[in-house]
C-alpha cells in the first residue's frame, strides 16, 4: 500500500489522507471508505484506530481516506456562518466528489465514531453514493446516573472516586432530573440534535445503505441506544441492511487494545458480507 496527502473543498484548503492498495485493480468492485473525525481529534482516530483500520482495509484491496474536517488537525477553521454539522457534513460530500473526480470512486462507506458518527450519518441520508454507514458511539441523551450506577455494581472502588471529587456532578444530577421527570438528561450532542433522526432513518432506506451500529458498553449514550434508538433502527431499516454490535468492556475511545482489535474484525467482517456484490 501507499499513503500519499489529499487537498480538497474550497481553495483545496482541507488535508487528508488517502490509504491506496498497491494494485489499482485491487479496488474494483469495492466501496471506498472515508473515516471522519471524532470530534476535535485529528484524523488518526481514537489512539490511531484509523491509522490501523486503513491499512488493514488497504491490505483486502479497499482504498480509504482519512479526513481532517475544517477547525480539526490540518485543516484550517472555516469563516463559514453554518452550524458545524451542517459544515462537515458538506464537507464530507466534498471529500466524496474528490475521489470520484480524482479516481472515478463512485460508492463509499463512511465511519466516524461519537460525533463523526453523527456527520456520517447525516451525509449518509443525503448522497445516495453511500452504501454503508458504520456508525460507533452515536451519541444521545446521557443518563450518567445509570452509567455510574451499572459502573459501581462491577467495581466498587468508583464510590472512591465518587467520594472524592472525581465524578461529574452536575451531569449527575441532571440524569436524576431527567429521570424523575421520565426522559433522558439534557446533555445532548449538537450534531444529534443538528437531524431529524426519522427522516434521516427513511432515507438511508431509500437508498438501501447498509448500517452497522456499534456501542461501546461503557458509553455514557448506551441507554440511549437500547431504549430508543435500536427500537426505531429495526422498526425503519430492513434486518438485511443492519447490523448492531456492544462490545463488552470497552469505553468510548477505545484505550484497550483489545476493544480496538474488535472493532477493526466487526469492520471487516460487516463490509466482506456485502461490499463485493453491490
Amino acid at each position: 500500500m501507499r499513503e500519499v496527502v489529499v487537498h480538497f473543498g474550497d481553495n483545496e484548503a482541507l488535508e487528508a489522507i488517502l490509504t491506496v492498495p498497491y494494485k489499482a485493480t485491487d479496488n474494483l468492485d469495492r466501496p471506498t471508505f472515508v473515516f471522519l473525525n471524532s470530534g476535535l481529534l485529528h484524523r488518526v482516530g481514537p489512539n490511531r484506530l484509523h491509522v490501523t483500520m486503513a491499512r488493514e482495509l488497504a491490505v483486502t484491496g479497499i482504498r480509504s481516506l482519512r479526513l481532517d474536517l475544517s477547525g480539526v488537525g490540518d485543516s484550517p477553521a472555516s469563516g463559514g456562518t453554518h452550524s458545524i454539522a451542517e459544515r462537515w457534513a458538506g464537507e464530507t460530500v466534498q471529500a466524496m466528489d474528490h475521489l470520484e473526480t480524482r479516481y472515478g470512486d463512485s460508492r463509499f462507506v463512511l465511519l466516524g465514531n461519537c460525533s463523526g458518527a453523527a456527520i456520517s450519518l447525516i451525509a449518509a441520508a443525503r448522497d445516495s453514493r453511500v452504501v454503508g454507514a458504520a456508525l460507533v458511539n452515536l451519541q444521545g441523551p446521557r443518563t450518567y446516573l445509570r452509567y455510574y450506577l451499572r459502573l459501581a455494581v462491577r467495581k466498587p472502588a468508583i464510590w472512591l472516586r465518587l467520594l472524592g471529587g472525581g465524578a461529574r456532578y452536575r451531569d449527575l444530577l441532571n440524569s436524576l432530573r431527567g429521570l424523575l421527570a421520565g426522559r433522558g438528561d439534557k446533555s445532548v450532542d449538537e450534531e444529534t440534535r443538528a437531524f431529524d433522526l426519522d427522516g434521516t432513518l427513511n432515507s438511508l432506506v431509500r437508498h438501501r445503505t447498509q448500517v452497522l451500529m456499534v456501542y461501546c458498553a461503557w458509553d455514557p449514550s448506551l441507554d440511549f441506544y437500547r431504549l430508543k434508538l435500536r427500537p426505531k433502527l429495526e422498526q425503519t431499516i430492513p434486518a438485511t441492511h443492519l447490523r448492531t454490535e456492544i462490545i463488552p468492556g470497552m469505553n468510548h475511545d477505545f484505550s484497550l487494545l483489545g476493544g480496538q482489535q474488535t472493532l477493526r474484525r466487526i469492520v471487516r467482517d460487516w463490509a466482506a458480507s456485502w461490499s463485493a456484490h453491490g
